[in-house]
């Protein structure tokens, strides 16, 4: 099944309007066809060269009849675009198929330019040699009012202007190339059994299936709109005791896709880090060279037990961040810079080896006050996010837990995916005895959304502390 679908009424429209265009085409290749002979009378009568005529009404019909077949094709294929959207949507009114739909085209959005998020000197020097390539091309072409019929531009400065376009793109290329190698090794590394601890389970050991709930409580999906920042107490000072909130510093997991460098970059420099101890897993491409090669030979790099699990959170630093700029190293792709007014706690991101991160995540889970989960860009291909959010569910209060998309994200699919999760949780699960419910907050560029968002939490946390 396709990873994309489409939605069905522009799709049919789109092809409607296409059929529209062939008939008039082919109507009017028809036409011509069959006045062909009148046409080539009258331009005799006219005194019109009549090889002239032939060749002109031939073009024509060439030209429709090219048209005509353009348009056919092209309906063709947006009618197996609506064919497909159709069935998906037929699909999404029932239950146990919706979560196998695919998510709309822009929902991967984020993904898109992720080389160029971490390095954005690259992206503005490769888009300043694009606009002077552009700037240049003009001198490529003879001037039309010069008797010289070559270049209206000095020879040395079209060389100048190819040569530093094709250095700029050979040092994009090398670049490329280095990090896709350099995550591979990593990942390669991440898997080999020879650095995972001889205590680990093997991942691809059979498991005895968990007994799931009988009848799953009803659960409410909400989205929440990017809005102003709440006034609940927002404004303090970080310190050991107290967060932004005035309140207790939350031990704060966040979980979302590996490759989505752009929404780990976005929660970072977001209001969560002063919230709490935010606890992440480092991807691959933030993994620094050195720490590869001590990998290659063997030395303890990644967390492969439950020791090295514990002995890893115990050397993390507790004390705050003093209000202003930082620079945070081995948690994302290269260096996160983040601007922090009111202060902020450390990350602790941790390097787990493949065998290990299913009982890191456990871990995490069970000394967390509060999830957030992002689900940017999530598709059912990403086992990893789908198992962490399955994991949440059995094992971790909803309503301590915030999901998080985009303003393009795919909201159905999203939702689809969420119920999916709901519905196969386990029995023993927290959340199995009562009704329930979601927050998906909808975060983009505005800062007020996730400010809001981590102040809601913050109320049900003080709720929940009440009791």
């Amino acid at each position: 099944m396709s990873r994309t679908r489409y939605p069905s009424r522009p799709e049919g429209k789109a092809a409607r309007g296409h059929v529209v265009l062939f008939v008039v085409t082919a109507l009017m290749a028809i036409a011509l066809l069959s006045q062909r002979s009148r046409l080539l009378g009258w331009s005799v009568d006219q005194r019109i060269d009549h090889d002239l005529a032939t060749r002109i009404i031939n073009i024509a019909l060439l030209v429709l009849t090219g048209l005509a077949v353009l348009r056919l094709l092209a309906a063709a294929a947006r009618g197996a675009r609506w064919a497909r959207a159709r069935h998906f949507e037929k699909m999404l009114q029932d239950p146990a198929r919706a979560a196998a739909v695919p998510p709309l085209e822009a929902h991967e959005k984020s993904l898109r330019h992720q080389f160029f998020v971490a390095r954005p000197v690259l992206g503005t020097v490769v888009g300043l040699a694009f606009l002077g390539a552009l700037w240049a091309a003009p001198a490529l072409i003879p001037d039309r009012d010069s008797t010289d019929s070559g270049s209206s531009a000095p020879l040395w400065l079209v060389v100048a202007a190819g040569a530093a376009l094709v250095a700029v793109l050979f040092t994009v290329l090398i670049v490329w190339l280095r990090r896709t190698i350099h995550a591979r090794e990593v990942e390669r590394l991440s898997d080999d059994r020879r650095l995972a601890s001889p205590s680990s389970p093997r991942l691809d050991t059979p498991l005895a299936p968990p007994r799931p709930v009988i009848a799953p409580p009803v659960l409410t999906v909400e989205f929440v709109e990017p809005m102003t920042a709440s006034s609940l107490r927002y404004g303090n000072a970080v310190a050991l005791d107290r967060n932004v909130f005035g309140s207790r510093p939350w031990v704060l997991l966040y979980l979302r896709l590996f490759e989505n460098e752009a929404r780990l970059r976005s929660f970072l420099t977001g209001p969560w880090r002063a919230c709490g101890y935010v606890h992440v897993m480092r991807a691959a491409t933030s993994v620094t060279n050195d720490e590869r090669r001590r990998a290659e030979h063997g030395e303890d790099v990644f967390i492969n037990s439950q020791e090295r699990f514990e002995a890893a959170l115990q050397a993390q630093p507790d004390a705050p961040l003093v209000p202003g700029r930082h620079e945070l190293v081995e948690v994302g792709e290269g260096t996160v810079k983040v601007d922090d007014p009111f202060g902020s706690y450390p990350v602790r991101a941790l390097l787990c080896h493949g065998s290990f991160w299913h009982v890191a995540l456990d871990n995490l889970i069970e000394r967390a006050d509060a999830i957030v989960i992002d689900l940017s860009a999530y598709s059912r291909t990403n086992v990893g996010t789908g198992y962490e959010l399955q994991r949440v569910v059995d094992r971790f209060p909803i309503e301590r837990t915030v999901l998080l998309a985009e303003p393009a994200s795919d909201r159905v699919f999203l939702e689809a995916q969420v119920r999916d999760a709901w519905s196969h949780m386990v029995d023993g699960s927290p959340n199995a005895t009562r009704a329930a419910r979601v927050v998906i907050g909808t975060t983009g560029s505005n800062s007020g959304s996730a400010i809001a968002l981590a102040a809601g939490l913050q109320h049900r946390l003080d709720l929940a502390s009440a009791r």
